[in-house]
């Protein structure tokens, strides 16, 4: 079994977190939306989000680490979006995603530079990744203004 040091377990597990915190802010954003085109958007940014936390879930597991399956940094997006996202509109639910997907962006860049060779590859991997999810809601925030 490959082995990875504790620091970099840890910086993994905050990279799962925040994907996970992602998914659950999107699922409730899709919930409470009613335009078609925007819930296929954000359905898009979704999905790839919840495949990058099942990459990054996997490869703990793999290297033998215990995962705590909860809420990071987005935990508080996703809560403002399911008490306030019908109430507040289209509008300020995708540019409160649009701040998530900012502090996720800063995320992968912060780990860029990384030596630890699963980090390094997996932040390659999925940095172009998290900046086509950025743009995504980027775009339709500016269409929504």
């Amino acid at each position: 079994m490959q082995m990875i040091d504790e620091a970099a377990a840890t910086k993994l597990a905050d990279l799962l977190r925040g994907e996970l915190s992602a998914v659950e802010a999107y699922s409730q954003a899709i919930e409470k939306l009613r335009e078609p085109r925007l819930v296929a958007i954000l359905q898009e940014a979704h999905n790839c989000h919840a495949m990058r936390a099942n990459k990054l879930h996997t490869k703990l597991t793999e290297l033998g680490h215990e995962v705590e399956l909860s809420s990071g940094a987005w935990g508080s997006f996703a809560k403002f979006i399911e008490s306030g996202a019908q109430m507040l509109g289209d509008a300020a639910t995708v540019a409160v995603l649009e701040e998530g997907e900012d502090h996720g962006l800063k995320q992968y860049k912060s780990l860029y530079g990384e030596t630890d060779p699963t980090i390094k590859q997996l932040v390659r991997e999925f940095l172009p990744k998290q900046e086509g999810t950025h743009r995504i809601l980027h775009d339709l925030k500016v269409s929504l203004a």
